[in-house]
């Protein structure tokens, strides 16, 4: 019997003899960034720009439906955004 088949034996009968469950130790791993970055405020460029028209719209689709493709039979529908 090797070593590693003593470890499995040990692991299993661990987990399969009694009632208790076997606890999972919790990680305490750290990780430090490789490089450490700065906050940049981004501009889009319309900061400055004020809206002439406000409205609200519907948007519809003209053209076939995947069930009528083929067919020729074209309808209008609404693109539900």
């Amino acid at each position: 019997m090797s070593a590693d088949d003593e470890t499995t034996s040990k692991a299993e009968t661990a987990t399969t003899s009694g009632d208790e469950p076997v606890k999972e130790e919790e990680s305490t791993a750290t990780f430090e960034p490789v490089v450490k970055l700065e906050e940049v405020e981004v501009q889009s460029g319309e900061e400055q720009e004020t809206p002439v028209l406000t409205m609200r719209s519907k948007l519809f689709i003209y053209g076939e439906t995947l069930l009528d493709k083929g067919s020729g039979n074209k309808s209008s529908r609404e693109r539900g955004i």
